[in-house]
């Protein structure tokens, strides 16, 4: 239905304009963020430079080497603030904010037309430079995984390596949900990466994810065949009567 609703869309549309974001290439699909400056600090994105200072001072005593806190958080906390009160490097930095809402809103549009693999790796390559919304972030890559891991999708090895990529990045992230656990198990199954569709199973089962029915009927078809094995073992093990 969508596909009869919206035009042809290229990947390049999306993409070209988030070029300087993206870079030449798209394979190193990092998926390490770092804290946003407004989260160190513990201030709402609009806060003002007094709210900016008390927080860097109550901060700073917590985290100072010489009152016994972490060298690191004391390091984070001082770069926070100073990005932060730096005209220069605070514009610069609500521009990649506005850069990466761009990236997330492209991904979307990409993932929705049919363009699984150029979604996941647009979505990736910049996830480094999400910083400022995590929760805005792992609601875009559930999305986005679950629009790549529909069934109407066609087996691509590309696309199992990125889309692997993503689950990694919402499970760094603890931005799964049972929807993404039972579709990347399911997507997983589909195409025979077993190990992944059982490492998606052991976290839906920590979790306490509610499992879809095909994530059920597998397990209980696991379990009977391991029982059945060790029956078969333990009878081999007994010796026959005379």
């Amino acid at each position: 239905m969508l596909r009869r609703l919206l035009p042809p869309l290229r990947a390049r549309a999306f993409t070209a304009p988030l070029a300087p974001l993206i870079g030449r290439r798209s394979t190193a699909l990092s998926t390490t963020a770092p804290a946003s400056p407004h989260e160190v600090l513990g201030v709402e994105p609009g806060a003002s430079e007094a709210e900016i200072k008390a927080a860097y001072r109550k901060q700073a005593l917590k985290s100072h080497p010489d009152h016994g806190g972490d060298p690191e958080r004391f390091e984070r906390v001082s770069a926070a603030f100073r990005l932060l009160t730096d005209p220069q490097e605070r514009a610069r930095h609500e521009l990649l904010v506005e850069q990466r809402r761009a990236v997330r809103e492209s991904a979307l549009a990409l993932a929705a037309t049919g363009a699984a693999v150029p979604a996941l790796e647009l979505f990736l390559a910049t996830a480094a430079q999400a910083a400022d919304d995590d929760v805005a972030e792992a609601r875009c890559g559930q999305r986005v995984l679950l629009a790549c891991t529909a069934s109407k999708v066609l087996q691509q090895r590309r696309l199992h390596t990125h889309t692997s990529a993503l689950w990694r990045f919402l499970l760094e992230r603890n931005g799964t949900t049972a929807e993404t656990c039972n579709s990347w198990f399911a997507f997983c199954l589909r195409h025979g990466f077993t190990s992944d569709a059982m490492a998606a199973c052991r976290h839906s089962e920590a979790a306490g994810f509610e499992q879809s029915d095909l994530m059920r009927s597998t397990l209980r078809q696991i379990r009977a065949y391991r029982k059945k094995r060790e029956a078969e073992a333990a009878s081999a093990r007994t010796p026959q009567a005379e």
